[in-house]
């Protein structure tokens, strides 16, 4: 067994059974959400190029947009980029606690 692929598999089967359990408990944001998502992680797995992932990304936007879904999918793109400040920002912060007293940190 491969790892990797054992891990796209369970992020998908996953994704299936979170769906199922939305659809019976008529729960639409969580079934349209897994439902959306539940092919991503084997498609990732496929992905080759920077394109694939391209392709990918709009299909999962326009999707989004179109089922109603756009103001998740929004908050989802600002929840990434708040992320990434923050990860820098911690990044950072650990570069200059880990510096000698009078070293330049680039």
């Amino acid at each position: 067994m491969k790892n990797k692929d054992f891990l796209y598999f369970i992020l998908y089967q996953s994704l299936v059974i979170i769906r199922s359990e939305a659809y019976e408990q008529k729960n639409k944001t969580i079934f349209w959400i897994s439902n959306a998502l539940h092919n991503i992680p084997l498609r990732l797995k496929n992905a080759k190029e920077d394109n694939d992932f391209d392709v990918l990304l709009k299909e999962l936007e326009k999707d989004a947009h179109h089922n109603g879904m756009g103001q998740w999918f929004d908050e989802m793109i600002r929840n990434y980029y708040t992320n990434m400040a923050m990860q820098k920002r911690a990044e950072e912060e650990s570069k200059d606690e880990n510096s000698s007293p009078g070293e330049i940190v680039e």
